[in-house]
C-alpha cells in the first residue's frame, strides 16, 4: 500500500503509514505535546542572549510588539508539494518552505517576531511552523491556536464547506497569553455562491495576549476571508467582506474593549482601492474603510509608515506577481512604529526558494 514519508528541510525522519490514516498519523506524528514542549531559549535568562552557533535576532524594545502575519500555504493535505510536487511528493509530506520561512526570518527581519498570524495552516503544518521558529530564531515559539488535521471541519457537504485554518503562535520569553483563545465563523450568505457551488464558512482564530515585560494585553485576530471566485459576483463578494469587516471590527471593540493594543491581520482577500491597483491617493474599499474608521481606529501598518514615500509605498504594495495589488493587512490600534512587507524570495512553484505565494508582513506596535 502507498506510504507516507515526511521530511524536513533541514534533518529528515520518515514514517511509513497508510495513505488512507495520513490525516490523523500526520499529527500524531508531530507530537504536538513534544513540540510545545523543549526549546533551545532559557525565559530565566536575558532575552536578548542568542546563544548557539546559529544567528538570530534582537528581541522587541521594551514597550513595543513584532507582530508577523504570513498565509504559509501548507493546509491541503492532498495538493502537491509546493517545492517537491514534480516528484509526486503531498504538500504535508516535506516542509522545505516551512525551513525556508523561518531561515528568511532571521535574515530580514529587525527583531524576533513576538506573535504571529498565520493564514493556510492546519495542526500539522502550524506546529511544525513553530517548531523551524524555534530552532531557527532560538527562542521558545509555541501554538496557541491552531486547526486539526484537515482544513475542512465536519463533513464536506454540497452546500457548505467548513474551513478552519487560521493560526497564532507567541513566542513565550516575550509573551503569554491572558484569555481563551477562540474561532469566529464568517459564513457566506444563501445565495452568495455560484450555481452548484458550495458557501464557504471560514474560521478566525483570536485571543488576548500579554506582554511579559510590561504587562500590557495585545488583542489578535487572525483574517481568512473567502477568493472573489467563491462567490456569485464580484458585487456579491464585495458587499460580503464590508459585511465581515463591520462584524470583526465590532467583535474585537466589544470583546476587548479594555485591551491597550489590538491587532487584526490575514488574508482579507479585498484590495484596499477599489479596481484593484493600488496608489497612494484611490477610492477605497468598503472593508479598508470599515476597518480604519473612527472611533477606535485601527491603521493600515504598511500603508501609515510609507505613505510619506511613493517610491517606498509603491515597492510595499508590489504583490508576488509583480502587480500593485495588496490583499493582505495588518491593521493595528494604537501606534505602530514600523512595517514592511517581505522582499526576496522566490515563490515560482517547484523551486527550492520557495516560500508560499503571499508575501509576509510584519509591524512593530505598541500602546
Amino acid at each position: 500500500m502507498a506510504g507516507l514519508k515526511f521530511s524536513r528541510g533541514r534533518s529528515h525522519f520518515h514514517v511509513a503509514i497508510p495513505i488512507f490514516l495520513a490525516f490523523i498519523v500526520i499529527a500524531a506524528f508531530f507530537g504536538f505535546e513534544q513540540l510545545q514542549g523543549t526549546d533551545k531559549g532559557d525565559q530565566g535568562t536575558d532575552r536578548n542572549d542568542r546563544s548557539g552557533d546559529e544567528p538570530g535576532l534582537e528581541t522587541s524594545p521594551p514597550g513595543k510588539v513584532m507582530v508577523l502575519n504570513a498565509n504559509l500555504r501548507e493546509a491541503h493535505p492532498l495538493w502537491l508539494d509546493d517545492i517537491k510536487g514534480k516528484e509526486g511528493v503531498l504538500d504535508l509530506e516535506y516542509s522545505g518552505e516551512l525551513t525556508n520561512f523561518a531561515d528568511h526570518l532571521r535574515d530580514h527581519l529587525p527583531y524576533a517576531p513576538d506573535v504571529l498570524l498565520l493564514q493556510e495552516v492546519i495542526g500539522p503544518s502550524v506546529e511544525q511552523t513553530a517548531l523551524e521558529l524555534r530552532e531557527t530564531l532560538n527562542r521558545p515559539y509555541r501554538v496557541v491556536l491552531g486547526g486539526h488535521n484537515s482544513n475542512l471541519i465536519g463533513p464536506k457537504g454540497d452546500d457548505l464547506k467548513h474551513k478552519r485554518n487560521t493560526a497564532i503562535i507567541i513566542n513565550e520569553s516575550t509573551m503569554e497569553v491572558a484569555g481563551e483563545p477562540g474561532f469566529m465563523t464568517l459564513q457566506m450568505q444563501e445565495g452568495d455562491e455560484p450555481p452548484h457551488e458550495p458557501r464557504i464558512a471560514q474560521e478566525q482564530a483570536y485571543g488576548l495576549l500579554r506582554d511579559r515585560r510590561t504587562d500590557l494585553d495585545l488583542a489578535v485576530m487572525s483574517i481568512h476571508w473567502s477568493t472573489t471566485y467563491h462567490f456569485a459576483s464580484r458585487e456579491l463578494a464585495s458587499e460580503r467582506r464590508a459585511q465581515w469587516a463591520r462584524e470583526v471590527r465590532a467583535f474585537m471593540l466589544d470583546r476587548y474593549s479594555e485591551a491597550p493594543m489590538s491587532v487584526m491581520a490575514g488574508e482579507f482577500n479585498a484590495p484596499r482601492c477599489l479596481g484593484g491597483t493600488e496608489s497612494l491617493r484611490c477610492d477605497e474599499s468598503a472593508p479598508w474603510k470599515t476597518v480604519t474608521s473612527e472611533p477606535s481606529a485601527y491603521q493600515d501598518a504598511v500603508y501609515v509608515v510609507h505613505r510619506e514615500s511613493p517610491g517606498d509605498f509603491f515597492e510595499q504594495a508590489t504583490n508576488r506577481s509583480g502587480a500593485q495589488r495588496r490583499i493582505d493587512f495588518i491593521f493595528a490600534r494604537p501606534n505602530i512604529y514600523a512595517a514592511s512587507r517581505s522582499v526576496g524570495y522566490n515563490t515560482r512553484q517547484y523551486t527550492p526558494g520557495f516560500i508560499s505565494d503571499h508575501k509576509y508582513d510584519y509591524a512593530l506596535i505598541g500602546g
